[in-house]
Parts: structure tokens; C-alpha cells; sequence
């Protein structure tokens, strides 16, 4: 990074349960899915520390749809970085719930992977429609 020349920017990476691959590569004990608060507190104190950017992680390929809005939501409203939030997010009503909720960045890596090429896009495209919908209220 320092020879490339790219700026480096300070993420907090949060994984809350299940956790799924990232917690067993990394041996990570993950956020309990029912408390939003110890969430809020480490998303505060990673801001604190200056970090710019918080990415609260359900897990690669998650069921559940993703991280709870609750969670989403109330880091969003008390932090002053943005939020990103991925796993789990798997159809359009699900990344819907994630932006209502205050997350700036709704990570699809593996939907995307699995469906692109079985339904050649549609399923996508359905996602892009309703988060141009849920985002204009937003602005």
C-alpha cells in the first residue's frame, strides 16, 4: 500500500453471528444477532479511534437476511462514519430492509457470485430497482 501510493482507509470490521466462514478462518467469537448495543459500543469506540468507515458482517453467504435491521439501524443513527453491512443479503427486500435501516453499503459478494449466471442478471436487476426506490428517500 505505502509503495502504491493508495491512501489507506481505516475500516472497523465487526462480524455478528453466525459468522459463517470469516468466523472459523479467523477464530472469531462474533456478536450476538440480539445485542445491538454491544454492536453500538464497539462501532463507537472504533470511530473514536478514527476509524472512517464501519462494515458490520453477517458472514459470507449468511442466511437470515443479513445483519439485523435493529443492529444497522442504531450504528447508523449513533455513529458519525458510514455503514457498510454485508452477508446474507440475498433478494431485494432483505437489501432494502439493510439501506432503510441506515446502511450506506449493502455488500452482495456472494448473491452475486451464485445468481448472476443461473438467471442472467434478473434477479439483480430487481434488487437495483427497488434500491433506487428505498434510496431516493433517503436523499
Amino acid at each position: 500500500m505505502k509503495l502504491s501510493g493508495l491512501e489507506a482507509i481505516p475500516m472497523a470490521y465487526l462480524l455478528i453471528a453466525p459468522g459463517k466462514t470469516a468466523a472459523w478462518v479467523g477464530d472469531a467469537k462474533p456478536f450476538p444477532r440480539d445485542k445491538p448495543k454491544l454492536v453500538l459500543m464497539y462501532a463507537l469506540a472504533a470511530e473514536l479511534l478514527g476509524f472512517k468507515l464501519v462494515y458490520l458482517e453477517g458472514g459470507s453467504g449468511a442466511e437470515g437476511g443479513g445483519v439485523p435491521a435493529e443492529t444497522i439501524s442504531m450504528v447508523s443513527q449513533y455513529a458519525d462514519i458510514p455503514v457498510i453491512t454485508g452477508g446474507g443479503f440475498n433478494d431485494a427486500v432483505s437489501v432494502v430492509r439493510a439501506v432503510e435501516a441506515g446502511a450506506s453499503i449493502v455488500v452482495q459478494g456472494t448473491y452475486v457470485e451464485n445468481s448472476v449466471q443461473k438467471d442472467g442478471g434478473a434477479g439483480l436487476a430487481k434488487i437495483i430497482e427497488a434500491l433506487k426506490k428505498a434510496g431516493s428517500k433517503r436523499v
